[in-house]
Order: structure tokens, then C-alpha cells, then sequence
């Protein structure tokens, strides 16, 4: 079994850590402190949105919901679909623990449930398999194998990554995956597949649409080149497009125009006096980093990765997010305080502040969390935001938080911009 379970590591972890006896033993660290923080949230920590996806699963799983709903995240409806007919096998119960027709109101029943611990390791799981396929991935980016462990070391014991993907509990780090894999093949020059995944991470969840013109730029030569790749790059949305219509009856894409998803987008305006006419910041400020992207002469996979960290940081300082968004910027941000320090120290200033903005969502990201532990007496702990309330209007606190945080996010923006004006001094791997 020793012997085995050697085999699988040196295939997972590069040579230069595998065969490192001190990079070895550091990355037994922290991927032992990283296991004991996920084994820690994975089954006493509950959130009600993850019972929306599993909800609508079973009920398609069960057929107890007659047609599946044409939503831009058909992909990954189906994918939790097909994770719960392997599970139905080990939980024979499964249909009564997942029937509940509204999730939000009668989430209680699932709670109460005398198997609850084991069903919240059971639906994190899938979640957990892809979170370690990041850090794993993670590790091949660089040719230096310490850089490689630092970069290992802080997706494995990041408060982010815990918070999205084990107490908050959301599937964002499946399309996040396909996105590293898609950034990992731009590295190595495999262009078609680069293209192709990231448009499935796309079709997944709509939000890596923002880092693709980057990654066409990156990997066009040739005005051939930029007409197929984003051909490619549109094909996912037209794919998802069909296939909802033929299923459903009903267009995904025009859903996705009019749903929160895409508001959050443009949702920060300025408004001209007298007009009727509004610019939207995100949109003129993404549009200039686009530009600038294109004007770099040479550009490289480093400049890629500082330019897809500031899409995200532009979304999250001139648009409104939820809190598991946030996890689509981390690996951007892990390489770039690698590359300087300080950048770690502003990241960990959004940590701080990210508690005080969630509190506007009050116990659903306070109390309710520790239901499962004891839910008699978790569900009737005191609200914070009605303490808030008392003092102070909890939007206008949520509001001043968001503002903080978009400053410390722009000024990272300034930051990695200054990184990209000189030479990199991470090694990646790559084979342009």
C-alpha cells in the first residue's frame, strides 16, 4: 500500500518536489495542514444555497421536477445530477433527505436530519476532489520547485478557498479547475485545447468569459488566428444556446442577459444630468485593460496571469459579487505576491474585510453555519445585523466595507500593473 500510494504521489507532484527530500517533506505539511482545515468545515458547516443545487438534482434525478429549467449552469445541474445516482447507491434514502420543494423556508428538515454530518461530506465531496486538482495543478506552473510548494502552500491554507468552497459550500471551483487546466495548456503553447476548455469552464459558469480575450491575445499570431479563436470562444454560449432551446423550449443566453449573474456586471453606473444616458466604469475600465493587453509587444504567460487577475479585481471593485466569487481570483493573486510580498499583505487585508461585508447577509453566513453542530440552538441566536440595526443601517455599514475593499483591490490592480511593466521573475513553464 506504501509502495502504491508512492506511485500516485510521484505521478501527481513534479520530480523536483518528489524527489527533494526537504521539498518533500514540506509539501507533506501543508498538504496535511490543508486536509485538517477541509476536515474540519467539511461536515459541521452548512449553508442554504447548496441545497438549491442538490434540490434541483434530485428532483431531476427522482422526476419529481418534470423538465429541467433552461439556466446558463445546465452543465453543472447535470453534473450534480450524475454525482447523485452514484450516490443514491451508498444513501438509499437520498430522495426523502433531498425532496424538499423549497429549499430556502424548509431547510430545517435537512439539518434536523440524524444524517446530516454525513450527507454534508457526501455532497462536498465532488467539491473537495476539484479543490485538490487545483492545488495539485498549481504545483506544475513554474520551473522552481519551492516557488512551485509556496503556490501549493497558499491555495491549501487559504481562508478563501475554505470559506467558497467548504462552509459556503459552492461548486465554483469545478469551472475554476477547467480554467487552470485551459491556463496550463495556454503555458505549454496547446492552443486549441486552451481555447476549447476554457470555453467549457464558460458553458460552466459564465464569470471566466472575463479573462478570454486575454487568453485569445495571448495566443493569437495572426488575424486567422484571432477569427478562430473567438469563434471558439462563442461557440460554448451558441452550443448552450441550442442545446437549452431544444430541451427546454427556452433560451439560456437572453435568461443569462436578464439575470442577476450578468447585472452584477454592469451594476455600479454613472449617470449623465439631463440624460437618460449612463456609462457603466467596469465596462470603460475592462475595456482599457483589454487594450492594453493587446499594445505589449511581447507578451508573456506571466503577463496573462496579471492581466486575468485584474479583469477579476476591476469585477470586484466596480460591480457587485457574491461572496463565493471571490474564489475565481485567488490563484491569479497567489502567483502574483509570490512575485511580491506585498501583495500577500494587501490580499490579506481583503480577508479582514470580507467578515464585515458578509454580515449584511446576516445569519445566513453567521448562525445558520453551524446549524448541523446544534440547530435548536444555532437557529435562534441573535441576528448581528438587527444589532447592527440598533446603531446603524446595515447596508450603509455593508456598503462603506465594499468601498474599503474595492480600494485595497485597486490598488492591487496598480500593483500588478507595475509588475507587468518589468520582467518577471518567476520561471514558468512554459514552451513559447
Amino acid at each position: 500500500m506504501t509502495k502504491l500510494l508512492k506511485g500516485i504521489l510521484k505521478r501527481i507532484i513534479t520530480s523536483e518536489i518528489f524527489e527533494d527530500s526537504k521539498n518533500r517533506v514540506s509539501f507533506y505539511k501543508y498538504l496535511l495542514i490543508g486536509l485538517f482545515l477541509r476536515f474540519l468545515f467539511i461536515p459541521f458547516f452548512f449553508q442554504i444555497d447548496i441545497l438549491s443545487s442538490y434540490t434541483r438534482a434530485a428532483g431531476q434525478l427522482f422526476e419529481t421536477i418534470p423538465e429541467t429549467p433552461a439556466v446558463i449552469q445546465l452543465v453543472m445541474h447535470w453534473l450534480h445530477v450524475f454525482f447523485l445516482k452514484i450516490v443514491v447507491q451508498i444513501i438509499p434514502n437520498l430522495k426523502t433527505i433531498l425532496s424538499i420543494p423549497e429549499p430556502h423556508p424548509q431547510w430545517l428538515a435537512f439539518i434536523s436530519n440524524n444524517q446530516v454530518f454525513r450527507m454534508l461530506s457526501v455532497i462536498k465531496f465532488p467539491y473537495f476532489i476539484f479543490d485538490l486538482a487545483c492545488a495539485f495543478l498549481l504545483l506544475r506552473f513554474t520551473k522552481d520547485a519551492r516557488t512551485n510548494l509556496k503556490v501549493f502552500k497558499h491555495w491549501m491554507i487559504n481562508p478563501i478557498v475554505i470559506f467558497v468552497t467548504y462552509i459556503f459550500a459552492r461548486f465554483d471551483v469545478i469551472p475554476l479547475f477547467i480554467t487552470l487546466l485551459a491556463l496550463y495548456f495556454a503555458m505549454k503553447d496547446k492552443k486549441y485545447i486552451s481555447i476549447f476548455l476554457l470555453v467549457i469552464s464558460i458553458v460552466m459558469r459564465f464569470f471566466p468569459v472575463l479573462i478570454l480575450p486575454f487568453l485569445i491575445i495571448y495566443l493569437a499570431k495572426n488575424k486567422k488566428d484571432y477569427i478562430i479563436f473567438s469563434l471558439l470562444g462563442i461557440s460554448g454560449l451558441l452550443a448552450l444556446e441550442i442545446g437549452s432551446r431544444l430541451i427546454s423550449g427556452s433560451s439560456a443566453l437572453f435568461k443569462l442577459l436578464n439575470s442577476q449573474h450578468f447585472t452584477f456586471l454592469i451594476a455600479l453606473k454613472w449617470g449623465m444630468e439631463g440624460l437618460h444616458v449612463s456609462l457603466i466604469p467596469l465596462v470603460i475600465f475592462f475595456t482599457l485593460t483589454i487594450i492594453s493587453f493587446f499594445e505589449i509587444s511581447n507578451k508573456s504567460f506571466s503577463d496573462l496571469l496579471k492581466y486575468s487577475l485584474i479583469a477579476f479585481l476591476l469585477w470586484f471593485s466596480f460591480g457587485y459579487y457574491h461572496p463565493q466569487y471571490l474564489l475565481w481570483a485567488i490563484p491569479f493573486l497567489i502567483f502574483q505576491f509570490i512575485e511580491k510580498d506585498k501583495i500577500f499583505y494587501y490580499h490579506l487585508l481583503q480577508i479582514l474585510i470580507i467578515p464585515f461585508i458578509l454580515l449584511y447577509w446576516g445569519q445566513l453566513v453567521t448562525s445558520y453555519l453551524f446549524t448541523p453542530i446544534d440547530s435548536r440552538y444555532f437557529v435562534y441566536f441573535p441576528d448581528i445585523v438587527d444589532i447592527i440595526r440598533k446603531y446603524y443601517t446595515p447596508s450603509k455599514f455593508a456598503n462603506i466595507f465594499s468601498s474599503i475593499f474595492s480600494g485595497v483591490s485597486i490598488w492591487i490592480i496598480y500593483e500588478v500593473y507595475k509588475l507587468s511593466k518589468i520582467k518577471s521573475n518567476l520561471v514558468f513553464n512554459t514552451k513559447k
